[in-house]
């Protein structure tokens, strides 16, 4: 599988980060401050999916929240982390495995690309184990966060 700063493991998750990334730009979540203004404090953990690690991959999302009276674009710039086969991540902000922004964060798992690129995309093959956002607290330390996830399929 896929190594830690592997460069197919770049080339796996190239797309998705480019269009968050975009997507983070638009809305004007990556802040515009040097990187030195802005503490960031290391986070990692497992995925866990109904009781157990998730282990099919994916691509976990840590945006800092804006506080009272701050605006969007200063509440810093959000943090991803691949989720390894043993369900493992460590999040990156400005240089590799750095941790994230320290304050509270709106978490999401996302399941790994698509094979078919013409299937169409929806919450059951966008997220990995049901479409929660998670409300977690980097504090200035190591952090060892977690994030556990129940999913039930719908019934037919």
């Amino acid at each position: 599988m896929f190594e830690r700063g592997s460069s197919d493991l770049m080339r796996y998750w190239s797309i998705p980060l480019m269009a968050f990334s975009g997507l983070l730009v638009g809305t004007g979540a990556t802040g515009c401050r040097p990187a030195h203004e802005l503490k960031v404090a290391k986070v990692s953990g497992t995925v866990i999916c109904n009781g157990e690690p998730l282990k099919t991959g994916g691509l976990v999302i840590f945006i800092p929240k804006a506080k009272a009276g701050q605006g969007v674009q200063d509440s810093g710039k959000a943090a991803s982390g691949v989720v390894m086969p043993d369900g493992s991540y460590s999040l990156t902000t400005y240089t590799t495995d750095d941790g994230a922004v320290v304050g509270e964060h709106s978490v999401q798992v996302f399941a790994p690309p698509l094979e078919d690129d013409d299937a169409p995309i929806t919450d059951a093959n966008r997220f990995a184990c049901g479409n929660a956002t998670l409300q977690k607290t980097v504090e200035d330390s190591n952090n060892w966060i977690d994030l556990e996830l129940t999913f039930e399929p719908a019934k037919k």
